[in-house]
This record gives C-alpha cells, sequence and structure tokens, in this order.
C-alpha cells in the first residue's frame, strides 16, 4: 500500500483538505483511498509528528505546545503516541485500498531537522511500500495576517511586529521545502502553491485530488472553516489574552474563555481585514524575497513569479483607531455575553 502524507504547512488550507477528507471517507473509499481519523475531534493527526519527536528524545518546542499535547516529557509523548503508531500496521488488512491518505499541517512546523524527518519517514516505511509527501505554501504576505490571527486564539499576547520578527527568523518556504526534498528524495516530495494561478481548476480540493489521483466529482466540499479574525477582533483578543490565559496549569481549555473568539469574530464580521501595513510589506520583502525566488528557481522554474502578483493594498488603520476598534468590541463582548 502506498501512503500519501499531507505535512502542512499551517494556515495553507489544511483543516479544509482534513475536513473533505473526513466527509469523504467512504467515497474515497470506493476509489480505494483509505483515510482515518485517531483522535475524536482533532482534525490534524499530529500523533505522528508527535511521535517522531518522541522517537528521537525530543519535545514540541513551545510550553503552550507542550500543555496542549500533553507532551510535557519524552515518555508522555510515547505513552500518548504508541496505540495510533501500532495501529499503522492496521492498514494492510484493507485489501481493498491500494492508497492511504494522512493530513497533519503539525509536521512542517515541528519536524525541522533531517533526523526528525527521517525518523517521520521511518514510522510510515515499516508499514507502506512507498511514500508521498506533500507540502502547500502560501504568500507570505497573505500568511502573517492568517498565523497571527491563529496564535492569538491559541492564547499568545505578542503584536503584530512582534509576531513578524519571530516570524522571520524562522526556516523560510524554501528552508522547509529543501529540507524533505533533500532528505527524501524529489521522487517523494510534491510541494504545491496555494495560489489560485497554480492550483488545479484554481481550487484547493481539486489541486489535491490531482496530487493524490483520485476524482472528486460528487464528494462533498465542507464549509470555509478557521477563518481569520478582522484586525478589531485581534487586538482585542490579543489585550485579552495578557489577562485571561488559554489554558490552564494542567493544559486543559479555560473555562472563561468558552465562546469568546467565535463571538469576537461574530461581532467583527464586517470589520477590517487583518493586513499588512506599508512598512511590514516592506519588511517581509527584504526578508524573504530571495529566498522566494529561489524556491521558484528551483521548483517551479515554469513560473515567471513565484505567486501570482495581486493588489497588495496596505493596512491603513492607525494604532490608536485600532485600540479604540478593539476597546469597544470588548465592551460589546461583555454585554453580549451579560445578556445571555
Amino acid at each position: 500500500m502506498k501512503a500519501i502524507i499531507h505535512i502542512g504547512a499551517p494556515k495553507t488550507g489544511s483543516t479544509s483538505i482534513q475536513r473533505f477528507l473526513f466527509l469523504n471517507q467512504k467515497a474515497l473509499k470506493r476509489q480505494g483511498f483509505l483515510h482515518k481519523r485517531n483522535v475524536a475531534k482533532r482534525a490534524s493527526q499530529f500523533e505522528y509528528p508527535l511521535a517522531a519527536l518522541g522517537r528521537v528524545g525530543r519535545l514540541p518546542g513551545g510550553q503552550d505546545q507542550r500543555l496542549r499535547y500533553n507532551a510535557r516529557s519524552v515518555e508522555d509523548i510515547n505513552a500518548q503516541v504508541k496505540p495510533h503508531v501500532e495501529a499503522l500496521k492496521k492498514y494492510a488488512r484493507f485489501k481493498d485500498c491500494h492508497t492511504a491518505i494522512f493530513s497533519t499541517e503539525h509536521a512542517a512546523p515541528w519536524l525541522r531537522s533531517p533526523k526528525l524527518v527521517r525518523a517521520f519517514d521511518a514510522m510510515f516505511a515499516e508499514h507502506f511500500g512507498s511514500r508521498l509527501y506533500v507540502l502547500y505554501v502560501r504568500n507570505t504576505v497573505d500568511l502573517l495576517p492568517s498565523t497571527y490571527s491563529e496564535v492569538l486564539k491559541r492564547g499568545r499576547s505578542v503584536t503584530m511586529e512582534e509576531w513578524i520578527r519571530l516570524r522571520m527568523a524562522k526556516k523560510t518556504h524554501y528552508d522547509i521545502a529543501q529540507l524533505w526534498r533533500d532528505t527524501l528524495g524529489s521522487e517523494n516530495f510534491s510541494i504545491r502553491l496555494l495560489d489560485p494561478g497554480f492550483l488545479e481548476g484554481g481550487d484547493l480540493y481539486q489541486d489535491f485530488a490531482k496530487v493524490c489521483g483520485f476524482d472528486i466529482e460528487g464528494m462533498e466540499i465542507p464549509p470555509r472553516a478557521n477563518e481569520s479574525l478582522s484586525a478589531p477582533a485581534a487586538e482585542a483578543l490579543r489585550i485579552l489574552n495578557g489577562r485571561l490565559p488559554a489554558l490552564r496549569e494542567d493544559g486543559s481549555q479555560n473555562p472563561l474563555r468558552v465562546g469568546i473568539v467565535p463571538k469576537l469574530m461574530e461581532l467583527s464580521a464586517d470589520a477590517p481585514r487583518l493586513t499588512l501595513n506599508a512598512e511590514q510589506l516592506a519588511a517581509v520583502d527584504a526578508e524573504w524575497g530571495s529566498s522566494n525566488e529561489k524556491l521558484r528557481a528551483e521548483f517551479f522554474p515554469e513560473r515567471d513569479v513565484l505567486f501570482t502578483p495581486r493588489d497588495r493594498a496596505a493596512g491603513n488603520t492607525d494604532t490608536a483607531t485600532l485600540r479604540e476598534q478593539a476597546l469597544e468590541l470588548l465592551s460589546d463582548l461583555l454585554v453580549s455575553f451579560r445578556k445571555r
């Protein structure tokens, strides 16, 4: 049996792919493709990159991740992932299926060295004759606001400027693509652009179906998921995160946070979206421009530019105005909860 492992990256439609796979398990199986979810209510199969970390004696990078994924020690990791790793051997029982599909956007950010990538691949190589690792990357101009929204939802209280500095210090798209290609071989790695001008039919689901080799016709398309925060909602949540932690000390969700993020998004549905300002746009171009060109030249030489050019209007809401909008939104949030 062959394995296709979608490794992310985060905020490139990963949740959409995972929901699509889950909704269409029966339709996929009729075409010989097998997808199974191990952990209830967890779309990303984080247990597999977590297992790779455990195999080499490593922990996830941040303390919040160690709490969120019950990964305070290598022993915790290995005990948690053991049944899921052992369950991989059961895939051979499905004689009517020729390909197993996995999806975990945790792989790309957690597995940042050849040793970790090899440990991840070795886990699948024990049960699957061939493996294809699929990575989607996104224009950094869109990616940064989206990832900033996500870290705020998870409880961080950094500013956009702080987040950009942190993100720019990490590996680029090229670094990640080079790592997986050079470690596992170009025949076992496929990189795709989350760009309407590149995607098959301009659509993520059609593109993923093409990569995997199944026919998408007649399959159920899930509604949009994991939308980003508006600019006022992001600032309101950043303020709130500094006063009301998302997680308790034991790693469980803080019950005082229940319903806050969806309500903020509902109350600010018509507010301006998160965007980079002119200074931030220039900083991104300066930091990642040459790396993106290197990615284009090596992986997409047929393209004149890596991402389809489009209008890049910078955000122009000043800090004072955004702060005022955020405080008004927090007031609306308080009133809405008091009315329950």
